[in-house]
């Protein structure tokens, strides 16, 4: 039997209560191989992303970062990445005195703090990686509670290619991030 990913060995091997919340670093510490397929770093690389639209709600309490990724000859696929840290970090931060600076915020969310994502390709569910997200709580929408008996038993890998790539570049989107946020949150009266 191949060697499971430590984290997904741990949740799915023993303690479940261990582990309810993942970041962007550990989303991509477990984007080990596909069993099948070449690495995921090498799939990813001729793919194109663009940051298409930043949702905010202070209902519930979500931003949401809309990618669509698309390569040469294949499908275009949308990765939901929702900063569920943000508006945690957006009470800590504001007072009456101080302006919240959105480009801190957003980099600490990014870097630091709790991430939920998805993506609408097949791999994403059939390949295991929805399941996967749903058992170590990181899944945004809909939950999964199919396991990859033919795809992927093996559960190896936390992400497809495209919520990959994605989360890779997060970081160096931050001022774009940031900048739409700053017109949603003026939409929502959040901000002037």
């Amino acid at each position: 039997m191949a060697t499971l990913f430590p984290i997904t060995e741990h949740i799915f091997h023993g303690d479940y209560s261990t582990i309810l919340e993942m970041t962007r670093t550990d989303i991509l510490n477990g984007a080990s191989p596909d069993p099948c397929k070449t690495d995921i770093k090498q799939r990813s690389a001729g793919y194109r992303y663009r940051m298409e639209r930043v949702v905010a709600s202070v209902d519930t309490r979500e931003v949401v970062v809309k990618y669509v990724c698309s390569a040469a000859g294949h499908e275009i696929h949308s990765v939901y990445v929702a900063l569920d840290s943000f508006w945690d970090l957006w009470d800590e931060n504001e007072t009456s005195e101080n302006k919240v600076d959105l480009n801190t915020l957003v980099n600490t969310a990014i870097m630091d703090g709790e991430i939920r994502c998805s993506c609408t390709c097949p791999a994403w569910i059939y390949s295991g990686s929805k399941y996967i997200a749903t058992q170590l709580g990181y899944a945004y929408g809909g939950k999964e509670t199919r396991f990859p008996r033919i795809k992927n038993p093996q559960l190896k890998g936390t992400c497809c290619k495209h919520v990959y790539l994605v989360l890779k570049a997060l970081p160096f989107q931050k001022f774009g991030i940031s900048s739409m946020l700053n017109s949603e949150l003026k939409r929502l009266h959040v901000i002037q």
